[in-house]
């Protein structure tokens, strides 16, 4: 995938400290919400709620979310709809990004599972088999893709609010289809 991305990684408290191997979060829309993830995560594993877990978050090398708006919605969603972008959000948004696309998801997908995961479990101490997806909104969207579409990627999938809106409710075919052929 020929685009550039802000990769941000939380360690859990005692990771430096023990050689164990952790749980892995991978949270969409990291320039937005990555602290607010990362502090939750960690205050429910000092109350032990949750286990220590690893928290990678996919984000771009912009300055604010704002910025984001027009790679987000390449990536997270899953059809082509080029009318949205500049009839919807540039209309209230007339200092938007400039549109670069959408129907992005299953490259998003393939740059997250080919490289993205692979660099992750190469450079700390995963659980491979361990992992989650956390996402809202457009990228709920994803989060929803990727269940339907490859759903071993993730064992947990945390999603909030995701835009099932996006071209006439075409996720909801996906979900159709996969409940179809999955029976368990």
């Amino acid at each position: 995938m020929e685009q550039e991305f802000r990769i941000f990684v939380a360690l859990g408290h005692a990771y430096a400290n023990s050689d164990k191997a952790y749980p892995v979060l991978y949270v969409l829309d990291a320039n937005a919400v990555f602290g607010t993830v990362t502090e939750t995560a960690r205050f429910l594993a000092m109350l032990k709620e949750i286990p220590e877990i690893i928290i990678v978050g996919i984000g771009y090398p912009l300055e604010s979310f704002a910025e984001a708006a027009a790679f987000r919605t390449r990536d997270y969603t899953i059809t082509t709809v080029d009318r949205w972008y500049q009839e919807t959000f540039q209309a209230v948004q007339p200092d938007a990004p400039q549109y670069v696309g959408s129907g992005g998801a299953a490259n998003f997908l393939q740059f997250v599972g080919k490289e993205l995961m692979p660099f992750i479990n190469t450079t700390y101490r995963t659980i491979p088999e361990d992992r989650a997806i956390c996402g809202s909104s457009f990228g709920g969207l994803f989060a929803l893709y990727v269940l339907f579409h490859q759903p071993h990627t993730f064992r947990r999938y945390m999603i909030g609010s995701p835009t099932v809106w996006w071209d006439e409710s075409a996720i909801l075919n996906y979900e159709k289809d996969f409940a179809a052929n999955n029976t368990r």
